[in-house]
């Protein structure tokens, strides 16, 4: 009778734990799939992400970037968002989380969490990417022309 009391309580410790692991991946595939709506949106730009491309890393500043988050998904989902903290904590637990460091974005430093890109595959996470790397290439480009174009001779 002892045994399988232990063994109701390892099944159900078990299952607790499927089912909080479950909720974390939820959480951060919900967003994920939001940021990378916002990025493409350009409700979140350089001020908040980038790509380190020495490092392949996304570096997000996360206080910041949850804000916007939390008042999407209040304005989509019509609830209250997923609590920072938790999602903060799920993020760490995560193999493609890099740590968290002072960085700069476009700006003063931000306490940044880093993404290593090389260790995820969650697509929306790439896209991010993807799309900071192309809005900084268009950003440098855009600047570039500017630079020539004010120092083009008048005719």
């Amino acid at each position: 009778m002892l045994q399988d009391e232990a063994f109701v309580r390892w099944v159900l410790e078990a299952c607790q734990e499927v089912r909080r692991a479950a909720e974390g991946e939820h959480i951060l595939n919900v967003f994920w799939d939001d940021v990378n709506v916002l990025v493409a949106t350009r409700e979140l730009d350089h001020r908040y992400l980038r790509v380190d491309v020495n490092e392949n890393k996304l570096l997000m500043w996360y206080v910041g970037v949850y804000d916007v988050w939390a008042t999407h998904f209040r304005r989509r989902a019509g609830r209250e968002p997923f609590d920072r903290a938790s999602l903060r904590k799920y993020l760490h637990d995560e193999p493609y989380f890099a740590g968290e460091a002072n960085r700069h974005l476009d700006g003063p430093q931000r306490w940044c969490c880093a993404v290593d890109l090389a260790k995820t595959d969650l697509g929306s996470i790439l896209e991010i990417g993807e799309s900071l790397l192309d809005a900084e290439a268009a950003r440098a480009a855009e600047h570039a022309s500017r630079e020539t174009g004010s120092a083009a001779p008048m005719l």
